[in-house]
């Protein structure tokens, strides 16, 4: 049977697309992680590197609407057999995969230091760094991606670091809460009884917001059209 009819063959088809045109503007930001990785190396801490080359693919995750952008090769999409929502499923999954491959760059990277500098890894800081990670990933392309499918790269690009400040000010509100040690000394109690639970959590909340995200997309783009 010929995938290329198949709607999973279509999505599996954006998605080599994506991933062809993104490796084009993906020399720099390699560079910029190495830098990230030098950095934590230099302060002997696997957290830092591991954190720094997560949060730093966020960034990455943008690149293939930059990278089409910039070329205007977004337009042989739109001559190829595929509907709006498959090339829009192919970009989500361009994002996901994108993310597995950050998890497992910055795991490694973090075991090595953790190797050279003799620097013990504690579990519970390895999972807690990686599934907070994986789920702020999510959230940031999660706020991204519609933007960038209805407003295009260099429009909306200003607004990928909305997801930063929302935090940020999440944040300050709940430490100025009376009771936010005592809670977050209770989560970090649950979490420490049951680490195998943290990634679990960091997985579904991540995949969950990305499904809203892509809904959301296809509906701003559906009434567009």
């Amino acid at each position: 049977m010929n995938t290329g009819t198949t709607s999973a063959g279509r999505i599996l088809h954006s998605l080599k697309l994506d991933f062809f045109a993104a490796k084009a503007g993906l020399r720099l930001p390699m560079i910029v992680i190495m830098a990230l990785v030098i950095v934590g190396a230099g302060a002997k801490q696997p957290y830092l590197s591991l954190a720094l080359v997560l949060l730093f693919s966020v960034v990455l995750g943008g690149t293939v609407f930059s990278t089409l952008e910039k070329n205007h090769a977004d337009v042989m999409y739109g001559v190829l057999p595929l509907k709006k929502i498959e090339m829009m499923i192919g970009r989500y999954l361009y994002a996901l995969i994108f993310s597995v491959a950050a998890l497992i760059i910055g795991s490694i990277v973090a075991f090595a230091i953790s190797r050279i500098f003799n620097v013990k890894l504690d579990s519970f800081m390895f999972l807690a760094v990686l599934s907070v990670a994986f789920a702020y990933y999510c959230f940031a392309v999660g706020v991204a991606y519609p933007l960038y499918f209805k407003f295009g790269f260099t429009k909306a690009y200003i607004f990928t670091m909305v997801p930063t400040y929302f935090l940020g000010i999440l944040g300050v509100v709940l430490m100025s809460r009376k009771n936010f040690a005592s809670n977050l000394n209770s989560v970090v109690q649950f979490f420490t009884a049951h680490q195998y639970l943290m990634p679990i959590f960091g997985v579904i909340g991540g995949l969950v917001l990305l499904v809203i995200s892509l809904a959301v997309a296809n509906a701003i783009v559906a009434r567009a059209n």
